[in-house]
């Protein structure tokens, strides 16, 4: 993978300035694998070349280009997804909030990253303990999805699902299940049965489920999130292992952050 802040790919150093969007967009997916990777040394890159882009814009193999204020708001907030990952509360508490007031005069109805962002500030809150906060963070960034996309969204599944963790940390499980419930079957509706997102709520099921004692139907669930992903991998349509599924966690805190898709 290319180090970030030294993009070399043929279509980025050639663009001109009204491809300044595509070009930025590109350089956002990459720093996104980056993330997404989610190990140290990903992370790591993905920080130095975040910094600098706030700073002095994008590099583009030996130009530099400047972000827009919607842009800059997007690095910022990429930022805060990368200290997330590290667990650094303060830091990304700090950049999501810049983030958010270069953002603030825009149509909430209107714009799809400020859910984004207000799930985040869930995903801190919950890293920081703070859950009445994470709580009324994730709701909202559910009706703000709800108005943006309708109520059977896979957005609207994903803030389900940060409800329902809230809900277990400070064990609600039946208010965590009911929220998982309705995720799930948001998904099952919208996704299909074999997805990777329906076997990885499939999985967190049968955690929640065992944390309640119920270890029967959490052996139940588990299987079936496995069966599902081994179809989908015998398909050659998902890349996520069946030990992410299998390796069930004790620990609530430490399932909160295991979930191979990220619930943003």
């Amino acid at each position: 993978m290319q180090a970030l802040g030294q993009l070399t790919l043929g279509q980025l150093t050639s663009a001109s300035e009204s491809e300044a969007e595509v070009v930025f967009d590109a350089w956002k997916e990459h720093v996104q694998l980056l993330i997404d990777c989610g190990d140290k040394d990903n992370l790591k890159k993905a920080e130095v070349a975040l910094l600098k882009a706030v700073t002095d814009g994008i590099e583009i193999g030996t130009s530099t280009m400047s972000n827009t204020p919607s842009q800059q708001a997007m690095v910022l907030y990429l930022l805060a997804r990368a200290y997330v990952k590290l667990k650094d509360w303060e830091s990304a508490e700090s950049k999501l909030n810049e983030a958010l007031e270069i953002r603030k005069d825009v149509d909430v109805a209107k714009d799809k990253e400020v859910p984004k962002m207000v799930s985040l500030q869930g995903q801190i809150y919950m890293g920081k303990e703070e859950y009445e906060k994470a709580m009324e963070k994730h709701q909202k960034a559910k009706r703000l999805r709800e108005d943006l996309f309708g109520k059977d969204h896979q957005e609207v599944a994903a803030s389900l699902s940060n409800i329902s963790k809230v809900h277990r940390m400070q064990k609600n499980f039946a208010q965590a299940k009911q929220a998982l419930e309705e995720a799930y079957k948001i998904q099952r509706d919208r996704l299909g049965k074999r997805h990777k997102y329906v076997a990885m709520t499939e999985k967190d099921m049968g955690s929640l489920l065992r944390e309640m004692g119920e270890e029967q139907a959490a052996k139940e669930s588990i299987k079936k999130a496995v069966a599902t992903l081994k179809i989908i991998q015998a398909e050659g349509r998902d890349e996520v292992s069946t030990h992410t599924l299998t390796h069930t966690h004790t620990s609530t805190h430490t399932s909160t952050y295991t979930s191979t898709h990220i619930q943003s």
